[in-house]
């Protein structure tokens, strides 16, 4: 209940808070439920500056708010489609998209190079991408190969990663210490608040944890961990995965267990065929999902920043539809735990 300009200020802190960056005006109407003619109500005239000013924080200098980044990505597919190739720089400022290449750099922390990759992330498993996917090289030549050093979590996330798990991205490019990485995962799991069963190395043919959630509705998740140096290539174990499944299904099944799901951690993934991921899928009948060692650690450090949103029975929505679980749709599950919160 908005009563005063103070209860305002105070949802524009918890979002600053939230989010780790001062708000544009898009995200604020967005994340918090208020319109602005309700801002204008307190505010006046220049409503959006005179809030900003009053939270402590100047108005942006370029006088634009952040676009959302998704229909940054629906121009950018529509463009590709129409050219049949990623566009150039001088292609989009042609047309006098908005924003600009630059304002997106400045804006979002993205570079041109990224986008394909980018766009990849958003469009995966939307059928009426398919055509513009399918033009999109599993390497694209102008996007700089990734390694360990470069997959970091950004400051903001860091300073809640437990000690114990500091090295995981570390670990999962690295081929020698695939065991002790299965036994972070496991634990990083366990730290999210699942109860996790752990087999892995010298166990025989078995999945390398199973995290379960014993709350209503119940549900587990199969996990595998493929410390990769050069990242994870699907096709290579479907066989072995098909196994973990059928061998675990009956028993999650008789063990009370109403949804269960099949997940590959690892470094990075070069290729996931989506239509191997769907054949795997009808024949096991369980989603097959896969999260990298770095995203995996930033839902986990949301987790321990704010305990009490953090909702792990909404968490298996990041595990119905199949294939890579982009960080677009991290971000969309963060930010919509925090705005059920402040709403």
């Amino acid at each position: 209940m908005i009563n005063d300009k103070s209860d305002i200020t105070i949802l524009y802190t918890q979002l600053k808070n939230h989010l780790g960056h001062q708000p544009s005006s898009t995200e604020f109407y967005k994340e918090a439920g208020i319109s602005k003619n309700k801002l204008e109500y307190f505010f006046g005239a220049n409503a959006w500056t005179k809030l900003v000013e009053e939270c402590g924080d100047m108005p942006k200098s370029f006088g634009m708010d952040k676009s959302d980044f998704e229909q940054i990505l629906i121009k950018y597919g529509n463009l590709f489609r129409e050219l049949g190739k990623h566009p150039v720089e001088a292609e989009w400022k042609f047309r006098r998209y908005t924003p600009s290449v630059s304002g997106i750099t400045q804006s979002h922390k993205i570079g041109w190079t990224e986008m394909p990759q980018k766009f990849r992330d958003f469009a995966y498993g939307q059928p009426e991408w398919k055509d513009v996917l399918d033009l999109i090289p599993n390497k694209f030549p102008s996007q700089p190969e990734l390694d360990g050093s470069s997959e970091k979590l950004n400051l903001q996330v860091q300073k809640y990663i437990p000690p114990i798990v500091q090295d995981l991205i570390d670990l999962s490019y690295n081929d020698k210490m695939s065991l002790e990485f299965e036994k972070k995962v496991n634990s990083s799991f366990e730290m999210l608040g699942f109860e996790v069963k752990q087999y892995g190395q010298g166990t025989g043919r078995k999945p390398d944890g199973i995290a379960l959630y014993k709350s209503n509705p119940r549900y587990a998740i199969i996990i595998d961990s493929k410390s990769r140096s050069d990242g994870y290539k699907f096709g290579t174990d479907d066989r072995t995965f098909v196994e973990y499944i059928k061998s675990y299904a009956n028993r999650l099944q008789s063990d009370g267990f109403d949804k269960f799901y099949f997940l590959v951690v690892s470094s990075k993934f070069l290729s996931i065929p989506e239509t191997s991921v769907k054949r795997l899928a009808l024949e096991t009948h369980v989603s097959i999902t896969f999260l990298s060692s770095r995203l995996l650690l930033k839902i986990l450090a949301n987790k321990i920043e704010k305990p009490r949103l953090f909702d792990l029975n909404k968490f298996r929505e990041l595990l119905i539809d199949n294939g890579e679980i982009s960080e677009i749709k991290i971000d969309k599950f963060l930010q919509n735990l925090n705005k059920i919160h402040i709403i």
